[in-house]
């Protein structure tokens, strides 16, 4: 993959998603991936998961009165992976993530 690949792939994919999400700009889908690589362990992980990110950016936004209740949202997933609650759950398909045993915040208490 050239250096020219990612940032094309990026760039038409945030154009996507800001069409379909209404209430999001291009340049803000592509400041979240960017927020989002820059707190990830894995990188290349934010590919795989930009299209709920934005959709939850914007429904938080667009619940909030200020439409700026998101702000702050990549922290929430970087802490999410710190604790172990961004793991893939076993049997929910193939990731160098996955662990044989399930995390505690899938278990009820």
């Amino acid at each position: 993959m050239t250096g020219f690949a990612e940032p094309q792939h990026i760039t038409d994919e945030s154009l996507k998603l800001a069409i379909q999400y209404k209430n999001v700009t291009q340049a803000s889908v592509i400041e979240l991936w960017k927020e989002m690589r820059s707190v990830m362990t894995h990188p290349e992980v934010v590919d795989h998961i930009i299209d709920p990110m934005v959709r939850a950016t914007s429904l938080l936004d667009a619940k909030g009165m200020t439409g700026t209740a998101s702000h702050g949202f990549s922290l929430l997933v970087k802490g999410a992976e710190n604790i172990g609650a961004a793991k893939v759950r076993p049997g929910s398909g193939s990731s160098s993530t996955a662990t044989s045993r399930p995390c505690r915040s899938w278990v009820r208490r």
